[in-house]
């Protein structure tokens, strides 16, 4: 089957982005189908408001030919649910619907999946989006009841978000230093002024490290002020990908992901956790489906770097709660989130 596919840009040194990690990953994986990647979101350094609008206009008009030249049977629509990805997506789908080529919505999180919007433009597109579609994919069942209580739907099927696990480690050895990581969007939204308040606090406590990897609207000020507070423990490492990436993770004991808004499930902490990393996370989008606190990862509050400068000083110390975690981490992955299983669910949902 010819699958049209959306989501931006999948080179992550031109694009770091959650949607594009997970499309990586079927295209890599699901070899039973013929994907053609149609790109559709903003690059990461592209800044120009008045020609961003441009591309995405010529994108949509380039749209039908694109279906024609490569004989699409099939359009598998990644949506975030903010209002950009909406109202881009809407567009989309309308056009899909013109030429007759089913469609299959996969939401990644977004505002206004957890926020019921008030804007009626916005809500009869998510609607029309939703029952427009043949099938809709959801991230956890949170997810699928926020859904039915937000927009009155009632359909959408529960897909997981999963990774290719490899040379599985059994039990992670924690270091003497503890050393935490951040990686991903370095964004407003991924509590990154919440992560650098609560280092402002735990600088003279303990030694340890913290390494950032990623790119965003925030990275240099991030940069800047994590330099100035932690000198030499804090290492920016730009962007990783790949058996980079897994290597960079794989030198951490904990992954901070306080997320204050918009947050899907993400790939980096489904990959943190396969290696024995303790994930420390908000209760933000389905990772407060995922992370069980105190079982397979701490859970912090939303906007306080307090709460997690505490949670962190009481896991730091306790070594046999760092233990139980991090194998319940590893056996959360191994036992729910295996690409070789996704896969066989999505190609049943082609079906």
């Amino acid at each position: 089957m010819n699958i049209l596919i959306t989501a931006p840009n999948l080179d992550s040194q031109k694009n770091v982005s959650g949607i594009s990690s997970v499309v990586n990953s079927i295209i890599n994986q699901n070899v039973s189908h013929n994907y053609f990647h149609f790109e559709l979101g903003r690059r990461d350094k592209f800044k120009a408001f008045y020609f961003g609008n441009f591309l995405l206009l010529n994108r949509m008009l380039y749209f039908p030919f694109f279906l024609k030249k490569n004989k699409i049977d099939l359009i598998h629509q990644n949506i975030p649910f903010d209002f950009k990805g909406i109202l881009r997506e809407f567009l989309i789908n309308k056009i899909s619907k013109f030429f007759k080529i089913k469609i299959i919505i996969h939401i990644h999180g977004g505002k206004f999946l957890f926020e019921n919007s008030t804007n009626l433009l916005l809500r009869f597109c998510i609607k029309s989006v939703l029952n427009g579609s043949e099938k809709v994919i959801v991230l956890s069942e949170l997810e699928k009841n926020i859904l039915s209580i937000n927009y009155s739907f009632n359909n959408s099927i529960v897909l997981p978000n999963s990774i290719k696990i490899q040379n599985q480690a059994l039990a992670k050895t924690f270091s003497k230093v503890p050393v935490f990581l951040f990686l991903g969007r370095i964004h407003l939204s991924k509590g990154v002024f919440e992560i650098i308040e609560m280092f402002k606090k735990l600088n003279n406590d303990f030694e340890f490290k913290f390494l950032m990897f990623g790119d965003g609207p925030l990275k240099q000020q991030a940069i800047n002020e994590l330099e100035l507070i932690l000198g030499d423990r804090f290492i920016y490492g730009g962007v990783v990908s790949d058996n980079n990436k897994m290597d960079a993770i794989s030198k951490a004991d904990y992954f901070l992901l306080p997320s204050r808004f918009g947050e899907g499930l993400p790939m980096s902490l489904l990959e943190s956790m396969s290696l024995g990393l303790i994930p420390i996370v908000s209760n933000d989008g389905s990772m407060n489906s995922l992370i069980q606190d105190g079982v397979n990862g701490i859970k912090v509050k939303k906007y306080d770097a307090n709460d997690l400068y505490l949670k962190i000083c009481n896991i730091v110390t306790n070594h046999k709660l760092q233990l139980e975690i991090s194998e319940n981490a590893i056996k959360t992955i191994t036992d729910y989130h295996d690409i070789n299983e996704y896969v066989k669910v999505l190609n049943t949902i082609y079906e």
